[in-house]
């Protein structure tokens, strides 16, 4: 007989054996030739009265044990029907279960189900371990695995705890899609491999370096998208103390710019406060090259761009708003 799972006692499936006792008006225990899986595999007739399993005897092991003395010269018959399945004994499993004979051939597993059956299968054709619908390998996949160790999973995946876990150097690829068809644009990746969100310290400076005074109030936050960084931020000031030369910098990027030339970030204010610039222009900046601050400037509708001075903050200067920019991993 064939079967899946552990070896089964060679008297398994022997003929029945019957133990005989006889009653001394005392004794209600019998030690048995074999031990039964459990009371219903043993038939217990005393004076051809048949006993009910547990109500009028239990069995341990080898033992009968009968709920009441049995007379003297009384005859007890005891008939196993079988011997002892271990049916929840997990030790002497084989180590190694084979299925199939190493041909060409697709084995399988089938669970038949009421409404739906789904089978475990090995698509020896395609060199495919299978989950799918139905009873024949191939048939409605559901998860896919192939020599490469490859997974593919069909209809869509639902994680109802935990989380999705990438190994660094990999991420989700977008190959599937179409790349862009504008003239004179190419794509270079179409790989996701990153994902973060995060905190930033937004400080400022001039152009040597002198440091201004900045409130506890000042907050940045970050999210990065492959290698786009998108930061908000506000700061505020108390004092640019000796500041004077050059530009101004706002400084504690979280990530340096991309080393491409002329790839510039670019910074965009929503809010200010006690600055000292012309009316009529408005805050911006943009962030260079392989730096991780933001040269600050004002635009004006008439003039352009310019650096923003030292002399066009104040003490109590504040500025909120958004910088978005490219790095390079």
């Amino acid at each position: 007989m064939s079967y899946i799972g552990q070896g089964l006692p060679s008297n398994s499936f022997e003929g029945y054996t019957t133990d005989t006792f006889a009653g001394d008006g005392s004794a209600t225990t019998f030690t048995m030739s074999k031990a039964p899986f459990n009371e219903s595999a043993v038939i217990v007739v005393i004076n051809n009265v048949v006993q009910q399993p547990t109500a009028d005897f239990t069995v341990s092991g080898t033992t009968l044990t009968i709920d009441a003395a049995v007379a003297s010269g009384d005859v007890i018959y005891a008939t196993h029907t079988g011997g002892a399945i271990p049916i929840n004994t997990a030790s002497g499993l084989d180590t190694i279960t084979t299925i199939g004979s190493g041909a060409a051939e697709d084995t399988k597993i089938v669970f038949d189900g009421n409404a739906q059956d789904f089978y475990i299968g090995l698509d020896d054709s395609a060199d495919d371990l299978i989950i799918g619908l139905g009873s024949a390998v191939g048939t409605t996949p559901i998860i896919s695995v192939d020599e490469n160790k490859l997974t593919t999973v069909a209809n869509g995946l639902t994680l109802t705890d935990g989380d999705v876990t990438v190994a660094s150097g990999h991420g989700i690829s977008f190959a599937a899609t179409a790349n862009t068809s504008a003239t004179n644009a190419s794509a270079d990746g179409e790989l996701l491999d990153d994902y973060e969100e995060g905190t930033w310290e937004p400080t400022m400076a001039d152009q040597g370096d002198t440091a201004f005074t900045v409130t506890s109030s000042s907050i940045g936050k970050y999210t990065k998208i492959g290698k786009q960084v998108t930061c908000s931020f506000y700061i505020e000031t108390t004092s640019i103390n000796s500041a004077s030369g050059g530009f101004i910098k706002l400084e504690g990027l979280p990530f340096v710019h991309e080393n491409v030339s002329y790839t510039y970030g670019t910074l965009s204010s929503n809010f200010g406060g006690g600055l000292a610039i012309t009316a009529g222009t408005a805050v911006t900046g943009y962030v260079n090259t392989n730096q991780s601050y933001v040269i600050m400037t004002n635009w004006d509708i008439a003039a352009g761009s310019s650096s923003m001075q030292p002399g066009e903050w104040s003490d109590n200067g504040s500025l909120g708003g958004t910088i978005v920019y490219m790095t390079s991993a």
